[in-house]
Parts: C-alpha cells; structure tokens; sequence
C-alpha cells in the first residue's frame, strides 16, 4: 500500500510541523507499484531458503498482526509530529519480559512489519531480533538517528534477489496424457481433464 502525508503547523505563530492527514492510500498490484517512485527494486529472499513451514508462519504472522484489536496504528497519525516519522519505526508496550508479543506492538513502520513477521519465524533480515525488547530498541536507536530505511533490509546481508519463476499451466486428458491444443477450444467433461503445472526458470 501507498500513500502521502500532508502537513500542517501544529501552533500558531511557529514552523512546527505535524501530520494533517494521509491521503491517496491505496492497494497497488505488481505492475503498478514496478512504475511509481521510488523504483521498484525486484523481489528478494533470505540467503537461508526457509522452508514452506517457516514461509507459512511467516505469512500467518502477518495475517495475525493485521487482525489484532485495536488495531496497530501506523507511524504517524493526525497531529504527530512530522518528526515521529522517524521515530516511530517501531513502538511497543514494554513489560521487561524480554519478548515483544504482537498485541504489544503500538505501531510500526512497514519495514518494521516485514522485519517483525521475519523475526518472529526465527529468521531476522536486521542484525538485531525485532521481536525481543533488547533488538526492538536496538532498532529504534538506528532508526531516530536516520540510520534504518527500508532499503537497508534490501541491502542486508540476510537478503539477496530472488529467482523468479514464469509458471504456466498445462491442460491435459485425464484418461489419456493428452495435452490439448493451445488456443483451441474443447470441450471435455470436467472430471476427464487435470491440471499440470510446469515451471520455468
């Protein structure tokens, strides 16, 4: 999702800033988000292949988060400081229990959000764990002094281009193995024909 901040002055007679409003956020497809600026980068993986297990709790970690009420407040909202855009990467409610759980999380920066459902499966792209107090502040110390953008977990050590495939589907006859023509129709009784999938690199 994207969307833009405009500004405000917060009081009167000063050249405080704070957050009015966010406007345009909007759901984007692939192709869409490939043509808006900053330019889209590619798709990117951990060096360490994760497996389907730990890729499902990472997926699941993320449908967690989007559903926990009251809901996460993104990094800014009406009448923050323009300020709070960099310090509030990642806020939570700390019990000194050492582990921050999702329904402690108050807000967090979209980068914070990939950070946090990749941690939490065991598998941090930072160098420090997002989902323990310590590594949380660690974080936020980076990110108040400007030194934490999305494009550091781009450029991570734990992260590397990742090999997309071009998959296509193949239709075929139950009964025979036969591939039916591209391009052609054909009628078949549904339960007579099956679905290969083969892919490419």
């Amino acid at each position: 999702m994207t969307g833009v901040t405009k500004l405000k002055k917060c009081l009167s007679g000063t050249f405080f800033m704070c957050v009015k409003t966010w406007e345009g956020v909007e759901s984007l497809d692939l192709n869409k988000f490939k043509t808006i600026e900053p330019p889209y980068y590619g798709a990117f993986e951990h060096v360490s292949n994760p497996g389907l297990k730990t890729r499902k709790l990472i997926v699941e970690t993320a449908e967690n988060l989007k559903k926990i009420i009251p809901s996460i407040k993104y990094i800014v909202i009406e009448n923050d400081s323009f300020l709070d855009l960099k310090d509030h990467y990642f806020v939570f409610r700390k019990d000194n229990d050492g582990i921050v759980e999702p329904d402690e999380i108050l807000r967090m920066r979209s980068d914070a959000f990939v950070e946090y459902c990749y941690a939490k499966a065991k598998f941090p792209i930072m160098q420090s764990d997002i989902t323990t107090e310590s590594g949380a502040e660690q974080l936020q110390f980076l990110s108040g002094f400007s030194s934490l953008y999305p494009h550091d977990q781009r450029d991570s050590v734990n992260m590397r281009p990742s090999v997309i495939t071009n998959p296509q589907i193949v239709v075929v006859e139950k009964n025979t193995n036969k591939q039916l023509s591209t391009g052609i129709q054909q009628k078949r009784p549904i339960l007579q024909l099956k679905r290969v999938i083969a892919i490419q690199a």
